[in-house]
């Protein structure tokens, strides 16, 4: 396979593919120790673990679209830059029944658990109002203990061993729908080297 151009080439897949690989791991031995669980505290435990594992996995994804709205931005001749929020709303794909897609739930759920205990009053306006939007949007419900955990229950909603790795699917969808996109605008002629 030819590379058309250096944007074609992702830098970020191989490190998120391992990370996300390596959370996997630690997020298949939640099962069976749930299972085996005979006490309320055990059963906590095993949840908070899969909460932290899924919030770390979000962030990872978070890292990835970051670092590829930042290389896009670097490497294309655009009049204006590619806005995030705006990317993941037009090229990720939408949540059946829900006012978000899949992309804008990992990065919004990635911030909040990045960031919720710094908000203090989340009621207020602020940065974190967006973040909260687009929770609510997808139907988290941000005083449940576990909002990663309900967040993997709307992206992957069959649990296998493989669940992280549509994760991957996910952004990497978004992001070949994203240079596409900046590659066919018109008002964007030769955006990206090698378009």
């Amino acid at each position: 396979m030819r590379i058309r151009s250096i944007a074609e080439f992702d830098w970020y897949i191989s490190s998120t593919q391992r990370i996300l690989k390596t959370l996997a791991e630690l997020l298949n031995e939640v099962d069976p120790e749930l299972g085996a669980a005979t006490e309320q505290y055990q059963i906590d435990d095993a949840i908070d673990r899969a909460e932290n594992v899924l919030g770390l996995a979000f962030v990872v994804a978070q890292v990835y679209i970051t670092g590829t709205i930042a290389m896009l931005n670097r490497m294309s001749r655009l009049q204006t830059p590619i806005n995030k929020f705006e990317s993941l709303a037009a090229f990720g794909a939408p949540l059946e029944g829900r006012a978000t897609t899949d992309v804008q739930l990992a990065d919004a759920i990635a911030n909040f658990y990045k960031h919720h205990d710094e908000w203090h009053d989340m009621n207020k306006p602020g940065p974190h109002a967006r973040t909260i939007k687009t929770l609510e949007g997808a139907g988290i419900d941000i005083t449940d203990p576990y909002p990663c955990v309900q967040a993997g229950e709307i992206l992957f909603p069959s649990t296998t061993p493989e669940y992280l790795a549509r994760l991957l699917t996910m952004l990497t969808r978004w992001r070949e729908r994203q240079i596409d996109a900046t590659r066919k605008s018109p008002a964007q002629a030769d955006s990206l080297p090698g378009a």
